[in-house]
């Protein structure tokens, strides 16, 4: 009898879908498996992701100095901390060594934005997104302030340098031989004075205008001996004076032409030019046609003008303005170049930037984005 009771009970348990043990169980009572589900998916709508923000420092867009909350400091920490509030979403900094492996992480996912005063150019837009601009920047070309205005005794080592010294002493001893012999051949005529001095000086000053083809007439030998010491002396420094001033000349222009002043971007032509690597700034400079010296950041960019192994530094405006106002060895040359616009980077189709560009719109309709520019760039 009871067997038959239990069942009936199973077969009508399986009719409407619930087993002996549930029926057991208390109305209103929770299974143990489904609060623990119940649980994990409240955990998961409550988990918000941190974006990731890869930057290179570059003030006053990104300092490589944190604030209170271990966050770097800047124009774009401040823009993408308002965006994210927005966004409901906190941020993590990762720091990286410039633009080139900022653009790198983004590219390969281990962040989700690269800033760092990066611009918008073709050549970017090729593998990722930009947001809409927050800045426009360019750039600034910084020289030594002492090389503005060489000296003159600077320039002339420069121009006799190398063997063009050898040359210059060769030609020197020549005349002063030259000026010895005609004065022995010479002395006591009424051209050359008897005594040793003046009449070596005398001899000195014919051999001169001789060897450079002024000739004034006014001093001339007499004798046989004098005439065949002219004669010699023309056939051998009229061809060593014109390799001479060909040399000067050659080197006076060599001179000029690659230790001059720098005064404009025209003046980077064949330069030596120091760059940092991946920056617009490298690209604009390459176009003037300067020699370039790529460098991994800005202090190894002023090291080496320092040491005076370039003549120039290329990179964007803003730090260096900040850099110059702090060193008196430092000169920028008047205005900005080849300006161009600032945005943040994201990764190709990224719906991020469109949740990114609205924040930027609604910032900039506030007067945020604006009042922020004026802290950190003073304009």
């Amino acid at each position: 009898m009871v067997s038959r009771v239990l069942a009936l009970a199973f077969v009508f348990s399986a009719l409407i879908g619930v087993s002996p043990s549930q029926a057991q169980v208390p109305s209103g009572s929770v299974p143990p498996v489904a609060a623990k589900d119940d649980v994990a998916v409240a955990g998961a709508a409550a988990k918000v992701v941190s974006l990731r923000v890869g930057y290179s420092p570059i003030v006053p867009f990104v300092s490589s100095h944190t604030g209170l909350e271990g966050a770097p400091r800047g124009f774009e920490v401040d823009v993408i901390g308002a965006a994210a509030s927005g966004l409901g979403r906190p941020v993590t900094w990762v720091k990286t060594r410039n633009v080139k492996e900022n653009l790198e992480q983004l590219v390969r996912g281990e962040v989700d934005i690269a800033v760092g005063g990066i611009s918008v150019t073709r050549t970017r837009e090729g593998f990722v997104d930009f947001t809409y601009p927050v800045v426009r920047n360019g750039q600034a070309i910084v020289v030594l302030a002492e090389s503005q205005e060489s000296g003159v005794l600077d320039r002339l080592f420069n121009v006799l340098k190398g063997g063009r010294l050898g040359v210059l002493l060769g030609f020197v001893l020549l005349l002063i031989v030259a000026g010895h012999l005609v004065w022995l051949a010479e002395r006591g005529s009424p051209s050359f004075d008897d005594r040793y001095i003046p009449g070596v000086f005398e001899g000195m000053y014919w051999a001169i205008v001789t060897a450079s083809t002024v000739g004034y007439g006014d001093k001339a030998p007499v004798r046989w001996p004098g005439r065949i010491v002219a004669a010699l002396v023309i056939v051998v420094s009229l061809p060593m004076f014109a390799i001479f001033t060909a040399e000067l000349s050659s080197a006076i222009t060599i001179e000029a032409v690659s230790h001059g002043a720098i005064n404009q971007p025209k003046d980077l032509n064949n330069r030596p030019v120091a760059v940092l690597q991946g920056t617009t700034g490298a690209d604009w400079a390459k176009a003037q046609g300067a020699r370039l010296r790529v460098v991994n950041d800005l202090d190894e960019a002023i090291k080496v003008l320092r040491a005076k192994e370039v003549m120039a530094v290329v990179y964007d405006a803003p730090p260096l303005k900040v850099l110059v106002q702090s060193s008196p060895d430092l000169a920028s040359l008047t205005g900005t170049f080849d300006q161009l616009d600032v945005g943040f980077a994201v990764a190709e189709n990224d719906p991020l930037r469109e949740q990114l560009n609205r924040q930027l719109l609604a910032l900039r309709e506030q007067g945020t984005i604006d009042e922020l520019r004026h802290t950190w760039f003073g304009d």
